[in-house]
């Protein structure tokens, strides 16, 4: 099933379907965040699952992903946003919130490689860059600036 039957499936299922997947979700999002307080609701993963769908046809379809801004802006959940300082009056419809749902629907391993192949390319972005600002690039993606100089996350080579 591609990624917008997967998310037409979701929302035409039974409340109570619904509701099991989403428990099975925080519990993949729990242990990626080390918590154990982590609930998500349907309307949660529906909102997640619509802006990973978004920004996948965005970037297939070749269009602009700079200052893009999701149609949704997704729910806040504390224990997944602080950890990237992100706070509840705050937007969460650009890029960087994207790739920080995309922690509730993969493993810690999946996540950690895309952590660090992302922060591999924007540092290889700040070496070749001229015209502009690299951390104007990563603004308009909605990243904190210097995001690259976070540390790696811990990952096995599966």
């Amino acid at each position: 099933m591609t990624l917008e039957q997967t998310l037409l499936f979701y929302k035409l299922m039974t409340p109570s379907d619904q509701n099991k997947i989403a428990k099975e979700i925080g519990k993949l999002t729990n242990e990626n965040l080390n918590s154990k307080t982590v609930i998500l609701r349907p309307k949660h993963v529906i909102s997640f699952m619509s802006n990973i769908l978004e920004t996948r046809n965005l970037v297939v379809h070749n269009n602009r992903v700079l200052d893009y801004k999701c149609s949704r802006n997704t729910p806040y959940i504390k224990e997944l946003h602080t950890v990237y300082e992100i706070q509840p009056k705050e937007g969460r419809q650009d890029i960087f919130n994207v790739f920080v749902v995309m922690r509730c629907f993969l493993t810690k391993n999946q996540f950690a490689k895309l952590h660090n192949i992302l922060r591999k390319r924007v540092r290889k972005l700040k070496n070749e860059l001229n015209t502009i600002s690299y951390n104007e690039v990563l603004s308009s993606l909605g990243f904190p600036e210097d995001w690259h100089d976070i540390s790696t996350l811990s990952q096995n080579n599966e």
